[in-house]
């Protein structure tokens, strides 16, 4: 079987095991475990810079404002 290492791509910055034999130019290798408990390799990590991340934008003040209104209507109608 052969031996399993943890690199990391050094352009995408990426994070997957391979095997040892398959290092080339362009991957570094890492010192983090590469296998699970269970023996099987570990699963690619993908790198997202913080830059790309875009935070989730709330819901605009007018919408909030209208279902309230709506919510209240349907009381209303009802009683």
């Amino acid at each position: 079987m052969p031996e399993f290492i943890r690199v990391r791509d050094t352009d995408t910055k990426h994070e997957f095991t391979i095997p040892a034999a398959a290092l080339r130019d362009g991957l570094e290798r890492i010192d983090k475990p590469a296998m699970s408990p269970d023996g099987r390799p570990l699963p690619p990590k993908h790198h997202k810079s913080l830059s790309s991340i875009t935070p989730v934008e709330s819901e605009p003040e007018a919408s909030k404002a209208e279902g309230a209104k709506g919510r209240k209507a349907a009381k209303k109608e009802g009683a």
